[in-house]
């Protein structure tokens, strides 16, 4: 018989004998005209129960609502820190997400520029750098074409004619009116110290023609760049 079957029998079998018991009791006062006695029974026997029963659950039930009362304060300020905290955690989730969509954007770009600056190097004269100038406060290389320009986004690196030691990665920004000269911003410096002085030359419009050239920019077939690390004996100066 399963568990269900036999506390139904069981249950059934409680109640059968307790209302046998009452109806019982009940004739036999009746009988001898002493139904006063049923009900003083009755009576005691609520007051058992209550004793026994609803007095301790009321009692139960009276501390754990004063427990839950005394620690309400507690709970309300330990439930204001978790909100704080899934406050701050949400802000904090916001900004990484936010970091990596710039990040992520900020690769597409970059991936984009180094792609179209190969391409675009190729298929143009390599331009003879002359002079260095400062244009709203960005040092800028300027260019000669011997003949047809290249594109905007063209990269190119910067080397020592002597030594071929790599500075860094520039990029057409302009072309001149003529077209037979070029504007190149710098993307990506590999010798920090090199662009420094390269900036103080800036202030003078100083012809570096001599000391650094122009290479043409390439990619790997994955797409990454060349290691742009110093190549020979650097003489170390922009004469």
């Amino acid at each position: 018989m399963s568990r269900a079957k036999r506390q139904f029998w069981k249950t059934f079998g409680t109640a059968v004998l307790t209302l046998s018991g009452l109806v019982g009791t009940y004739v036999t006062a009746e009988s001898v005209g002493a139904t006063w006695a049923f009900w003083i029974i009755g009576a005691g026997a609520l007051a058992y129960a209550s004793v026994a029963v609803v007095i301790p659950r009321a009692y139960r039930m009276s501390v754990e609502y004063t427990n839950r009362i005394t620690k309400y304060p507690t709970l309300l300020r330990v439930n204001a820190e978790l909100q704080e905290r899934n406050e701050a955690l949400s802000v904090l989730n916001e900004e990484a997400l936010r970091e990596r969509t710039l990040e992520y954007e900020k690769g597409v770009r970059e991936g984009i520029g180094r792609a179209w600056g190969t391409v675009a190097a190729l298929v143009a004269e390599v331009p003879e750098i002359s002079r260095v100038i400062k244009d709203s406060g960005a040092v800028v290389l300027t260019a000669r074409c011997s003949g047809e320009p290249p594109q905007p986004g063209a990269r190119y690196l910067v080397t020592m004619r002597h030594s071929n030691a790599v500075k860094g990665v520039v990029e057409v920004r302009q072309v001149g009116h003529s077209r037979r000269s070029v504007q190149l911003l710098c993307v990506k410096p590999v010798d920090e110290d090199f662009w420094i002085r390269l900036a103080e030359k800036a202030e003078f419009e100083e012809d570096v023609s001599q000391s650094v050239q122009l290479v043409r920019y390439q990619l790997k077939d994955d797409g990454s760049e060349y290691p742009l690390s110093v190549q020979g004996v650097d003489e170390g100066s922009v004469e």
